[in-house]
This record gives C-alpha cells, structure tokens and sequence, in this order.
C-alpha cells in the first residue's frame, strides 16, 4: 500500500502532494488533493490565471456536491508530480 503526506487543517488530516502546473505564461508550484475516486482534477481559478489559462475559454462544465451546485470549466493542460514520498508498510 502506497502511503502520502496528510496536510493537517484544524482537526481534518488530507492528503496532498506537491505539483507543479504548466501554461503559457509559466508554472507554479502548489499541492494537490489526492482523491483516489475522482474523474477529473481541479484547481482554483487564481492558479490557472497565474499560468495565463483563460479560464472561461474552457468547455463549462456543472459541478455538484454536498455544498450545492457551481460552474467550472474544463482544461487539458500538463503538469507534473514535483515530489513523492512513499512508504511501505
């Protein structure tokens, strides 16, 4: 079993690993949440501006969950794995 880093916040452990993501203004540096389940990512709108994606030229896109109903947009852009620490047990 692979194990990850858990970023703790308040009394809620998650994990996350540090990635950078690439556009054609440049990248950044951020961390990502690891969701096993999940078809797609997402990044807030302020990381994609950083890396000069205009984020409303993507293919919108409805999400839902227990918080309700938003609209999002999708994108393919590259990124990568910056680090990955794996334990085994």
């Amino acid at each position: 079993m692979i194990r990850f880093p858990y970023l703790r916040i308040g009394n809620d452990s998650y994990p996350v690993i540090p990635i950078r993501l690439y556009g054609p203004d440049g990248n950044v540096l951020t961390r990502a949440l690891l969701d096993s389940g999940a078809r797609i990512s997402l990044f807030q709108a302020d990381l994609a501006q950083a890396i000069g994606v205009d984020v409303e030229s993507g293919e919108p896109i409805y999400l839902e969950g227990i918080g309700g109903r938003i609209l999002g947009y999708t994108h393919k852009e590259p990124f990568s794995v910056f680090t990955l620490a794996i334990v085994r047990f």
